[in-house]
This record gives C-alpha cells, sequence and structure tokens, in this order.
C-alpha cells in the first residue's frame, strides 16, 4: 500500500504548490494596478475536494486535492484623490459610468475623462461615456461644471446627465481590460438612485500594498511548503523503487 499513500501525497502536493502559483500571479497583478485609477483588486478563493484518481497497481480510489476555484473582485471603493482637473471625476459610492465600446456597453470606475474630436466625455481609451440619452456632448469653451448627480453644464446650461448604474450584490462581475467590467446576461444594472460624483478627484485603487505584499510572501511560503513535500515525495518514490516496492 505504499504506492497508493505515495501517489495520494503526491497528487494533493502537486495541487497545492500550483494553486498557490496562481494565488501569487493574482497577489502580483494586484500590487501591479495599485495606481490604477479605479481598480478593483481580485480575491484569491481556494477549494479542497475529493478526486476519483487511480493510485497505482489499478487500484482507484480518493484523493483530497486544493485548487484555486475563483478570483471574486473586492468591490471595496479606494480613496478618493484631489486633481483640480475638470474633467476627472470620482464616484464617491456605488454605481458604475457606463461606457460604449466597439464590443458593446461596458461598466468602469475610472472617471479619468476627457473630451474627444467630437467633442464628447470619453474615457482615457477613447470610450464615450453614457447618459440617459446616450453620449454626453460637452462643447465650446464655456466653463464645465459636473454636479454630484451627473448633471453636465456649460456655462450654466445643462449639457446632459452622466448616469451611474449598480448590479445587485452578489453579482459576479467580470474584468474585461481597460478598466472595464461586464456581468451576466442575465443581470439587468440599476441606476444609482443617490448618486455622488466628485469633480476634480479620482478614485485611486483598492489596493493595500503592506497586506498584498504580505499575502504574497504567504503564498511564497506555502509554495515553498509543498515544494518541499514533493521532494519528500520523490525521494520515497526511489527509495522505494530502489526496495523493489514497485
Amino acid at each position: 500500500m505504499k504506492d497508493v499513500a505515495y501517489n495520494a501525497g503526491l497528487l494533493s502536493a502537486v495541487s497545492g504548490a500550483m494553486a498557490r502559483l496562481q494565488a501569487l500571479d493574482v497577489a502580483a497583478n494586484n500590487l501591479a494596478n495599485a495606481k490604477t485609477i479605479g481598480f478593483k483588486r481580485d480575491i484569491p478563493d481556494f477549494e479542497s475536494r475529493l478526486i476519483q484518481a487511480q493510485r497505482g497497481r489499478g487500484r482507484d480510489g480518493l484523493v483530497t486535492i486544493t485548487r484555486l476555484k475563483e478570483t471574486r473582485i473586492d468591490r471595496k471603493q479606494g480613496d478618493l484623490e484631489t486633481t483640480g482637473n475638470p474633467f476627472d471625476l470620482g464616484i464617491d459610492g456605488p454605481g458604475f459610468f457606463k461606457v460604449r465600446t466597439p464590443a458593446g456597453d461596458r461598466y468602469t470606475r475610472q472617471g479619468n475623462l476627457t473630451r474627444d474630436n467630437q467633442d464628447r466625455l470619453v474615457t482615457a481609451e477613447g470610450y464615450p461615456v453614457l447618459g440617459a440619452s446616450g453620449p454626453i456632448t460637452v462643447s465650446g469653451d464655456g466653463e464645465v461644471e459636473i454636479s454630484e448627480d451627473g448633471s453636465v453644464l456649460i456655462d450654466g446650461q445643462e449639457a446632459g446627465v452622466i448616469t451611474l448604474y449598480e448590479f445587485p450584490a452578489g453579482t459576479p462581475l467580470e474584468k474585461v481590460g481597460d478598466g472595464l467590467f461586464i456581468a451576466p446576461k442575465t443581470t439587468a444594472p440599476t441606476t444609482v438612485a443617490n448618486p455622488r460624483l466628485i469633480q476634480g478627484a479620482l478614485e485611486a485603487g483598492n489596493v493595500n500594498v503592506l497586506r498584498e505584499m504580505t499575502r504574497m510572501v504567504t503564498y511564497e511560503r506555502e509554495f515553498e511548503t509543498y515544494q518541499k513535500m514533493i521532494k519528500a515525495y520523490g525521494q520515497m518514490a526511489t527509495k522505494a523503487a530502489e526496495l523493489g516496492a514497485f
């Protein structure tokens, strides 16, 4: 039965090492985006489960493996930092900007907006920000004022209203690049009843650098532990082969 224990232990150790490597990638990406406007960190979720596996000499049995089940998006708000730029908008509270991309409408918390050559209010990547009636046009050289409720005024005249959207708690949002999110097709967004936009401010990423570095150290140590286990099982297999156990 030594081969049974060896194979089960090795499989468990390998799965644990792979899961920690994946978690390290998640933490490294969080750290790399700590300064990214509106970034939401990812949280790795592990799970242990039993699988049916061949353990050697034709014997089957249950083996406990660990895997990275999923990564969840932490929707906690980041700090608002004052910039003084009238086209910078920080969302204080729940909600996302809705923007139009070539792939369809997407959602973002990145409020570093600008005006394109069509006088539309767009994201840094050039995606138009949508209001209730479509893209917001900011034409002319007048003073642009954006109220907390999303009203866009040019020299006191309303040019449109930026609408913020929210998804039910627990909705599994998916990151699709450029600070954009999508939700399952079966989940419809709702408008934020009492939006609060802060003109001249931006939301920082919600990554706590010190905490994330601590997590990386923990994952690295756990990975090293699994590596030692894998090495030990390899030595056991070598010794067993020498003794003719297999």
